[in-house]
Order: C-alpha cells, then sequence, then structure tokens
C-alpha cells in the first residue's frame, strides 16, 4: 500500500491495484510490494480462459495420465505415509497398505505433517510442534448462484469495490467480515456459451474472510445469512445487477468450515501458508524431504507458492527433482 500510494493518486486506480494482491490471501496493507508483480503481469501478458472452465483441464490431465498408462484410485482416504529407516514403505488406506518406494503428497503440506507423518519426520520451522505459530492466509466465502437471466454488462472476472475498502480488505487478518464487503464476481457465462444456455447463467461470488483461527466468527447457519445478505447488498449496487436477487434459481455456498473438512486446509485457509516474505518461495517447504528418502511434497502451502497455474509449474519442477535423483 505504502509504495502504491507513492505513485498513485486515484484512489480507484489504487484500490484496484490493492485488491488483485488478494489474490494470495495477503493482507496488502502489511505485505511487501513485491506483490504489486501480479496485476503487473496479469495486464502484461492477459488472463487464459479454458472452454468449459478450469475443469475441463483437469479432465484432459486426466486423459493424458490413462492414456500414458497411469491408473488413478479415487475414494480411498490416505490414513498414515508409511516409513522405515528413513524410507518410504508405502501409504496405508483404510485397513490396506500400499506399498511403493516414492511417494508424492498433494494434500496441504500442514495436514501432512499434523496427521500422516510421525512427529520426528516434520522439519524446522514448519515442524508439526510449531504448526500453529505459523502465518496463515486468509480464508474465503464464495456465494454459488444459478440464474434465469443473462447479465451482459459483466466480464468474466469483475471486481466490486465497496466504500469501506479497507476495512473489507484488512477485516479477514483482525477476525471481522464487514458489512460492506469488496468482492469479486466470476461470470463465466461472458464468454462461454456452455455457462449461457436458455437465457440462463451461473456468478460465483467470493469474498475474503478470517480463517478459522480467528474463535470471533463461527460459520454457522446464522452467519451465513449475514453474509449472504452483505454480498447481495453490494451486488445490487452494481449498474445493471439490480434485480439479481429476484433472478436466483439456485444457490449454494462454500465457507472456512468446507476447506478445512472437505479438503484438509489448516485453519480452514484458502491459499496455503502465507506468502509474507519470510514464507515466500524459497522459504516455504521444499518439494523434496530432508529427512525421508522418496517423500515429495507439492500443494499451494510449498514452494513455489499457491494458485493453480503456480501449483502446476511447481509440479513441472518437482518432476524434474524427482528424475535428477533417480541418476
Amino acid at each position: 500500500y505504502k509504495y502504491l500510494n507513492k505513485l498513485i493518486s486515484n484512489e480507484k486506480l489504487k484500490n484496484y491495484l490493492i485488491f488483485t494482491s488478494m489474490y494470495i490471501g495477503v493482507n496488502p496493507y502489511t505485505n511487501s510490494n513485491i506483490y504489486t508483480l501480479i496485476p503487473t503481469i496479469s495486464h502484461l501478458y492477459g488472463l487464459w480462459y479454458i472452454d468449459g472452465g478450469l475443469y475441463e483441464y483437469i479432465k484432459s490431465l486426466e486423459k493424458l495420465f490413462v492414456d500414458l498408462g497411469g491408473e488413478i484410485v479415487t475414494n480411498r482416504e490416505v490414513k498414515k505415509i508409511l516409513i522405515e529407516d528413513n524410507e518410504i514403505k508405502g501409504v496405508k488406506v483404510k485397513n490396506e497398505v500400499i506399498s511403493c518406494n516414492l511417494v508424492i503428497c498433494n494434500a496441504d503440506y500442514p495436514y501432512v505433517i499434523n496427521n500422516l507423518l510421525d512427529d520426528e519426520l516434520s522439519e524446522g520451522k514448519y515442524a508439526k510442534s510449531n504448526l500453529t505459530n505459523i502465518d496463515y492466509s486468509c480464508s474465503v466465502f464464495i456465494l454459488y448462484l444459478g440464474l434465469d437471466k443473462i447479465y451482459t454488462n459483466l466480464s468474466v472476472h469483475n471486481i466490486y469495490i465497496s466504500k469501506d475498502f479497507r476495512s473489507s480488505i484488512e477485516g479477514p487478518f483482525n477476525g471481522k467480515i464487514s458489512s460492506d464487503p469488496s468482492l469479486y464476481i466470476y461470470y463465466p457465462g461472458s464468454i462461454d456459451h456452455t455457462f449461457r444456455t436458455n437465457n440462463h447463467s451461473s456468478m460465483n461470488i467470493m469474498l475474503r474472510v478470517p480463517n478459522l483461527s480467528f474463535n470471533s466468527i463461527k460459520y454457522d447457519d446464522n452467519q451465513i445469512r449475514k453474509v449472504k445478505k452483505y454480498i447481495l447488498s453490494n451486488l445490487k449496487n452494481i449498474k445493471g445487477l439490480e434485480d439479481v436477487e429476484n433472478h436466483i434459481l439456485y444457490e449454494n455456498y462454500l465457507t472456512p468450515l468446507d476447506l478445512k473438512n472437505k479438503f484438509n486446509l489448516y485453519y480452514g485457509n484458502a491459499f496455503g501458508i502465507s506468502h509474507k516474505i519470510s514464507q515466500s518461495a524459497y522459504f516455504r517447504p521444499h518439494l523434496k524431504s530432508k529427512k525421508v528418502k522418496g517423500l515429495y511434497f507439492i500443494n499451494s502451502s510449498t514452494h513455489p507458492g499457491n494458485g493453480a497455474s503456480v501449483v502446476i509449474d511447481g509440479s513441472k519442477v518437482l518432476c524434474e527433482v524427482i528424475e535428477n535423483n533417480k541418476k
């Protein structure tokens, strides 16, 4: 914020640039100006969209993996990573042991350390005994809407800057949810006909909220109703969306509790271990375990960082690391 404040006087432009740093779940008022690179890169190189949404990419990866001879087994929860003499021996899945000499773990790093490994195998400042002392990213609340109307005034990616902008941005890091939230609105039907058929469309609205390390907020039915009310109130402030509440056919939502219980994200965070400088890039948990031969990690909390494209690039680096270790 201080860096942008020196260079830019236009408040709207400044707030827009500040908001984009929230893509990695850090407080832009207290973190490094290095994250101004996020909007810089987006505007220099643009953003890509995959027809059918990101899940089409996942399906393509799945097909490629299977075509190359791989096998994907689902609904088999891993209970323990088995290690003897600091070497991988396999994984325990319910009452079954699957033997192997290499494990790539893409569950959230703190979850792995806390639940799948013995205490003495965790490492350094990210050891199990220190997990509660690590800084974590904020969380998110997402409202999913199915609508019986197409809104032509929206792009795929939309940002709503609220009047109470600073409070809405800093609140998630202070255990608060603003009643006047700034919003990210995803509307794929703007360019993708598969999300826009028979005068129907879908919309996802995301706001940053405190993670579960704050006990001040309980994400119960009452809190969910409040947050939904805040979102719809500000949505209707946008020109062309005044009637959006009247066109809702379907709604669902995702809360920090879902992130914790369904995706095993520590404190229900949405962006992994915080990207403050001392926990960024090389200072994040590494891809290769220093203590266990054959154990590797890749997820939003590891090096190089969070985000679909970053984790995918990290996966490419991980493949090179594994290949080099074979030599």
